[in-house]
């Protein structure tokens, strides 16, 4: 039996359906604008990245940590498996297994080729999505208040969001 409580909950509910279309924006070219932006986060891989089953999203971010012994060969595997993710977009920070990154700490450009299927984040922010969503990455951590040491020396990597709707 349907009592007064239900039919106004019921009554409510396509109210609200209403509110989210009216709610929805179109960009220049007429199209209906995505108000979402699905960001999958990941660290810690130490060479299993291909067993793992990632969700569907916008964009993908490695937090460090894909490397078990940190060779040049492993950080090859890895881009290559970045290339076969159905993420748009990929974002990369160093961890403390990529000590073959530390040596080329120096030049964030030469990291950078070698990672050719992700963004790769030392010191520096992207900004995506019109400026709606920025991203900042860096393989050093603070071992205190005071003083920053490069990802060998720490346990994680610092990524900080800032979205802009």
């Amino acid at each position: 039996m349907e009592t007064s409580k239900d039919k106004e909950k019921e009554e409510s509910h396509s109210e609200e359906d209403v509110n989210i279309e009216e709610e929805r924006r179109l960009d220049e070219g007429g199209e209906e604008e995505k108000r979402w932006i699905n960001v999958v986060v990941i660290s810690d891989t130490h060479t299993n990245h291909p067993k793992i089953v990632l969700p569907q999203g916008d964009v993908l971010v490695h937090c460090g940590d894909f490397c078990r012994r940190s060779t040049l060969q492993q950080v090859s595997v890895f881009n290559d498996w970045l290339g076969t993710t159905q993420f748009p977009i990929k974002l990369l920070i160093g961890g403390n297994h990529e000590v073959v990154l530390d040596s080329m700490r120096d030049n964030p450009q030469k990291i950078q080729g070698l990672l050719s299927n992700a963004i790769y984040l030392q010191d520096s922010e992207v900004t995506l999505f019109d400026g709606k969503l920025r991203v900042y990455g860096s393989p050093w951590v603070a071992r205190n208040k005071y003083l920053l040491h490069p990802s060998t020396k720490g346990i994680s990597s610092f990524i900080g969001f800032g979205l802009g709707f």
